[in-house]
């Protein structure tokens, strides 16, 4: 059975565009934002931007990178408002994360 993970950059969340509820104000999805953004979210936004350091990457590539690692996910659903965003995120296609980076990840996020 594959997953198909909904909303995989949780609404422009994880690609690091929000990092306190005044960056929400006024935002297409800042409302959905504003309700997960909490110390958990930020503390899973450091290490992907710690793991986006270390890969040469932005956290949205690694979330994705994340999420394609998963067992069973087949693709996760992203929306784009731009072709550079496409661009982006289909870099993170090509992206192999460390067994370490994969656990870290992991943890932050359980």
């Amino acid at each position: 059975m594959g997953v198909i993970p909904f909303r995989g950059l949780e609404a422009g969340l994880l690609t690091g565009k929000y990092r306190s509820v005044a960056d929400t104000v006024g935002a297409a999805r800042g409302a959905v934002v504003a309700r997960v953004l909490d110390d958990r979210s930020l503390d899973i936004l450091r290490e992907l931007d710690a793991a986006a350091l270390r890969g040469n990457a932005t956290p949205a590539q690694i979330a994705l990178a994340w999420l394609l690692a998963q067992p069973g996910v087949t693709a996760p659903i992203v929306s784009v408002t731009s072709v550079a965003q496409l661009d982006e995120i289909c870099g993170s296609t090509e992206i192999s994360l460390s067994a370490r980076t994969l656990m870290r990840l992991d943890l932050v996020s359980a």
